[in-house]
């Protein structure tokens, strides 16, 4: 219970400096919902919110559910999401703890053997600094509660499977209810949680491979390990077929992207043995592979990363733990670190696959112990010490906005989102001057970055330096340039300005050329979610300039590409101003229907649109019967 309570308690002094930091990247995105229609104040509201999920397909929506937990507005404070992250990965670090001394009890491990193992491997990977952009990165909550849920179901796993003689039903019944049930909670928080069954495959063939398999475990393992595991690497050989279309909007083809995963997964393992660096949110300084040897150092890492998962299949029963800390690793990256179209680099994708090699190195520090005592207690107490030290020194940083992005500035000079990220925060601090010589040392390193290039404008709104041969540029320039999110968002970041007046030199005109020019850009067509979003930006110019027609007509234009019933809604809510109760009406009956077909989640709001469509009607009419109405004579 001691050392379950410290697995508990440190993790959680190590990451608590960070919970004062800000929102970050991708949380904004996904967490603005919060706030539409007036924040979530019904059950319908919460309902929406949860099913609205933009980050995948499935929209996880128990990661969803549980950002409620935290605020029902936006914008909101970041502390409560900080710290329930902090929690839930406490949380588990304790189920990890408690599947390692399992599944050691399992292996016939003395309980005093299996106690320290479970309490050194769960503190290394609980108080691993590279779990900071993990835990403190709200948005990663989805990660935290994709790999609780898959632990959770490795311990269901492992009881049932410690009962499969005794007890056969019972153990199918933990077993089944491992994959089904947990596995179904941790894919709808995300993707990863689908990994489950090959996790427990690998588990059970390196870790449990001396453990009898009666002829029912053969049998129950076919529909539930072995199909879903199958089915995964199929999924994944399809996904690579269709490569091309896959990666049009990246910056990087198929080919590249695995070659350049080799080189990524082996600087993971380099992290996770020696952290060295701050962890960060960009890396967009990754050099791409353009071949087997280009640069060399791809050659070496697919080469060294074959051997590995070779020598580890074939010595699983000689070095069960070595086979278990690669093989897990390795599989834990399959989705995230093999062809799907998803960028290079991230950190956060080491979350699930760090338990193995945490698992190994307590092993083996164990196993100093039992032959050299007072060693093997001095090497681990100072590898929990360093790691709890380094990862309370870098969340101290993530707590505090200008010191990590200065530090994120200084350690990615390759890197053009860290330095945009720190030319963005001198602006909003008010050091203009401060940005506009930082955004000048930029634009010389990247000219050929849109982002950058967005960016540059809405500095020079600041500085009050933009002309229009500077506009006139970026517009051919936004016309035929590689096309991003982080680009795309700068642009965002610079129509908000230019319409709360802070960009004396874009008129409206001028911000109409320049959607007109990125929706010319070919690689914009390719994304509908960015043409809504534009012809979105085209209706509030017209609807600023209080043209009813043009702003309808965007509208219109915006729903085409991604039909999102909010657009329906503003498009109701002026028509209804403006007088137009019959286009009103057809617009609503036309949403109404769609909302039944996607489950009915504005059914209220569109009843409270009703309403005052209705009351409008009602006060034309008695307008128009006053002004019928003859005048009584003059006597």
């Amino acid at each position: 219970m001691l050392a379950f309570v410290l697995v508990l308690i440190l993790p959680i002094l190590a990451f608590w400096p960070g919970s004062s930091g800000p929102f970050l990247l991708d949380d904004a995105v996904n967490l603005e919902p919060l706030g539409n229609h007036g924040g979530i104040n019904r059950l319908d509201d919460a309902l929406a919110f949860i099913d609205q999920g933009v980050s995948s397909t499935l929209g996880r929506p128990v990661s969803l559910a549980t950002f409620l937990l935290n605020a029902q507005q936006w914008p909101a404070d970041p502390a409560p999401f900080k710290i329930t992250n902090i929690l839930i990965h406490s949380l588990s670090g304790g189920l990890l703890f408690m599947l390692i001394f399992q599944l050691m009890r399992l292996r016939h491990a003395a309980t005093g053997s299996a106690l320290a193992i479970a309490t050194l491997g769960a503190l290394l990977w609980a108080l691993h600094p590279l779990q900071t952009s993990t835990v403190l990165y709200v948005i990663q909550r989805m990660t935290e509660l994709a790999a609780l849920f898959a632990l959770l179901g490795l311990l269901c796993y492992v009881h049932g499977r410690r009962q499969l003689d005794s007890r056969p039903k019972a153990a199918l019944g933990w077993m089944s209810a491992a994959v089904v049930v947990m596995g179904g909670l941790a894919v709808l928080s995300k993707e990863n949680g689908a990994l489950l069954p090959l996790l427990i495959l690998i588990t059970e063939f390196t870790l449990l491979h001396a453990s009898p398999r009666p002829k029912i475990w053969h049998l129950w393992s076919i529909p539930f390990l072995l199909i879903p595991s199958a089915a995964i690497i199929a999924y994944l050989a399809y996904y690579a077929s269709q490569g091309a279309a896959y990666f049009a909007q990246r910056e990087f083809t198929l080919t590249e992207r695995v070659l350049t995963q080799s080189r990524v997964l082996m600087d993971y393992l380099g992290q996770i043995l020696w952290p060295s660096r701050t962890p960060s949110l960009f890396h967009d300084d990754v050099v791409i592979s353009t071949g087997f040897t280009q640069p060399l150092t791809t050659a070496f890492a697919s080469i060294t990363i074959i051997l590995l998962i070779t020598a580890a299949i074939v010595l699983r029963k000689r070095l069960p733990i070595i086979s278990f800390a690669v093989l897990w690793f390795f599989g834990a990256h399959l989705l995230e670190s093999s062809v799907l179209s998803l960028e290079l680099y991230y950190e956060h994708r080491n979350y699930l696959p760090l338990v193995g090699p945490a698992l190994a190195v307590a092993f083996y520090v164990n196993k100093l112990m039992s032959q050299k005592r007072t060693i093997g207690i001095a090497v681990g107490a100072i590898i929990i010490t360093a790691l709890g030290i380094a990862s309370w020194q870098y969340a101290s940083k993530w707590g505090n906005e200008p010191e990590l992005l200065n530090t994120w500035s200084e350690e990615n000079p390759d890197s053009a989102r860290s330095q945009m990220s720190h030319v963005i925060h001198l602006m909003q601090s008010g050091n203009v001057q401060g940005a506009y010589e930082a955004n000048l040392k930029l634009v010389e390193r990247h000219p050929d970055d849109l982002a950058v290039r967005s960016l540059d404008i809405s500095v020079g709104c600041e500085a009050n330096t933009v002309n229009d041969d500077q506009l006139k540029a970026y517009g051919a320039f936004a016309a035929q340039a590689e096309i991003d999110a982080n680009a795309f968002g700068q642009f965002q970041h610079l129509f908000k300005i230019t319409k709360l007046g802070r960009c004396q030199a874009i008129d409206p005109g001028r911000m109409m050329y320049l959607i007109e020019q990125w929706l010319a850009n070919p690689k914009t067509a390719a994304n509908p979610e960015m043409v809504m979003w534009l012809h979105l930006m085209t209706s509030e110019i017209y609807e600023m300039q209080r043209q009813i027609r043009p702003t309808i007509y965007a509208l219109d234009r915006a729903f085409a590409a991604r039909p999102d019933l909010d657009i329906q809604l503003k498009k109701i809510h002026l028509l209804t101003q403006a007088g137009f109760f019959e286009a009103a009406q057809n617009t609503l009956n036309m949403t109404r229907q769609l909302d039944a077909e996607r489950g009915g989640r504005y059914a209220q709001i569109l009843e409270q649109a009703q309403a005052v469509i209705l009351q409008g009607v009602q006060a034309k009419q008695r307008a128009a019967e006053t002004q019928t109405t003859p005048a009584p004579a003059t006597p």
